[in-house]
């Protein structure tokens, strides 16, 4: 399957925020408000984690998003 997004993030602070404008900007996945909202805080928190957590500090983030309809 082909991710319908995926983007090197920088490895700071300003990386969750730059993930959720990606997705809310360059996904189409005809989700309602309430899914839209569960889909964003999902991007958010792993993105977070890979910053935190990363093996190095300042390491990039690469994100892939892929939607499967169901």
């Amino acid at each position: 399957m082909t991710p319908a997004l995926e983007l090197e993030l920088p490895g700071d602070n300003g990386a969750p925020a730059l993930a959720r404008r990606a997705v809310e900007e360059r996904i189409d996945h005809g989700y309602d408000e309430e899914q839209t909202g569960t889909l964003l805080l999902l991007v958010t928190e792993l993105v977070t984690n890979a910053v935190l957590h990363a093996g190095a500090p300042g390491s990039p983030v690469l994100l892939r998003v892929s939607i499967t309809p169901g």
